[in-house]
């Protein structure tokens, strides 16, 4: 039995929350008054680290649009692929008898430690973001990803099945 779904971030919303943070930029820069501290112009300078800070954002935000996650489910495995290009790599690989909690990370209350997290997710905005709880060895661990409704149907079918 196998699954398999890709998710990547999507440029516009990237592209929308640049042009707003440049718009803020602007406008923040233009408030400043012409004042001179000696020779030093200080609109110059603001406006200066203003074109650094948007430059920084730009290719951060694009270099996050490079990354895709892979979601695959394997017989009782979940895996987790990271994308980059022509590189990947595995990031998670999970029994899904090991899987303790997966559903909405707003649901999700528990008095476990957790050891580590984890994020796999592309949306710019927090959407609708799930997390997975699961048992590595004598620890807990816990990622959020994105999974489409199909997958989390086909965790969910196959880990009551493996109950049984």
């Amino acid at each position: 039995m196998m699954y398999k779904e890709m998710i990547q971030r999507k440029k516009f919303p990237a592209v929308v929350s640049l042009f707003i943070t440049l718009v803020v930029f602007i406008c923040l820069s233009d408030l400043l008054p012409k004042v001179s501290i000696g020779n030093i112009n200080v609109k110059t300078f603001v406006t200066l680290f203003f074109n650094t800070i948007m430059i920084a954002l730009c290719y951060m935000e694009f270099s996050k649009c490079k990354v895709k996650y892979k979601y695959l489910i394997v017989a009782d495995q979940f895996i987790i692929h990271k994308i980059k290009g022509q590189d990947v790599t595995v990031r998670e690989d999970i029994k899904l008898k090991d899987i303790e909690y997966i559903g909405k990370y707003s649901n999700y209350s528990s008095d476990i430690h957790i050891s580590s997290s984890k994020k796999y997710v592309c949306s710019t905005f927090i959407g609708s973001k799930f997390c997975c709880v699961y048992k590595a060895g004598n620890k807990f661990k816990k990622f959020y990803f994105e999974p489409s409704d199909g997958l989390m149907n086909k965790i969910k079918l196959l880990k009551e099945k493996s109950v049984f």
